[in-house]
């Protein structure tokens, strides 16, 4: 098995890929300068890419929530309580935690 290469940031799971079929995805549109990748529900807070720092970022998530991310160059993902995390050019799938509620599996809100 290749070195897969896995990130971490709060509940925010990215993992590089070879390739993806982006089939029956859409693009995130930025908010601002910032391409979003999650919120925090409850501190206002979120995990981002600065577009004028890596302005070929690209965003792409299907109808059950589940993310491509595709960078043509370096990017950074900044979260106002956690270490940035630098990410090479490539294809990168991005997971939110999820965590077991009586009424079945959620995504973890922070």
């Amino acid at each position: 098995m290749k070195n897969v290469k896995h990130y971490r940031q709060g509940d925010v799971y990215i993992t590089k890929v070879e390739y993806v079929n982006t089939e029956g995805y859409t693009k995130r549109q930025p908010k601002g300068s910032n391409l979003i990748l999650a919120y925090g529900e409850v501190t206002g807070h979120h995990h981002s890419i600065n577009l004028l720092d890596t302005p070929d970022a690209e965003l792409l998530e299907n109808p059950s929530g589940d993310m491509i991310l595709k960078l043509n160059g370096f990017a950074t993902i900044t979260h106002q309580e956690h270490a940035p995390i630098v990410l090479n050019p490539g294809f990168y799938e991005c997971f939110i935690q999820e965590e077991y509620d009586p009424e079945g599996m959620r995504r973890v809100q922070d």
